[in-house]
């Protein structure tokens, strides 16, 4: 597929999934999380160099931990979708390729996945899984197609 088409595509997409809305992380539950649905998320997110994650821990509710993605990742399933060539340009002030970490606010447009039949072993260091992630300790991911928008958190 040529480029100019690929980009008309992901444009008439992101917009289609803003103009649905923002989706708060928060208000998720695990059954939301199930369905595959594409859409834009507003969520907290944490940066080290294992990767990148949607942050829970300010959820006023239970919200299960989840890695973000990008197609073609090792282990991502597949998606309609290529990630948008803005994306990484918005995300790099956060990436931390060499250690440490930081947390970033913003909305990300992309899709849910999971892994059915999730289960780990182990526990601390040891602990390893069947789902997403290096050690498969992540039975939901999100497959990120695009950065709305992103900021340091107040």
């Amino acid at each position: 597929m040529p480029t100019i088409i690929r980009l008309l595509v992901l444009a008439t997409c992101v917009t289609i999934t803003l103009r649905s809305g923002v989706t708060d992380l928060c208000d998720l539950t695990s059954r939301d999380l199930t369905t595959g649905e594409h859409l834009a998320l507003s969520a907290r997110m944490g940066f080290t160099a294992h990767g990148m994650f949607l942050l829970t821990d300010k959820c006023s509710k239970k919200v299960p931990a989840l890695l973000v993605l990008t197609p073609h990742d090792e282990g991502a399933p597949d998606v309609g979708f290529e990630l948008d060539g803005e994306a990484l340009h918005r995300l790099s002030p956060f990436l931390r390729l060499t250690g440490g970490g930081t947390i970033a606010c913003g909305t990300l447009v992309g899709q849910f996945a999971s892994k059915p039949h999730f289960r780990t072993e182990g526990s601390g260091a040891e602990l390893r899984g069947n789902g997403f992630g290096h050690q498969g300790v992540f039975q939901f991911a999100f497959i990120l197609q695009s950065v709305a928008e992103i900021h340091a958190c107040e």
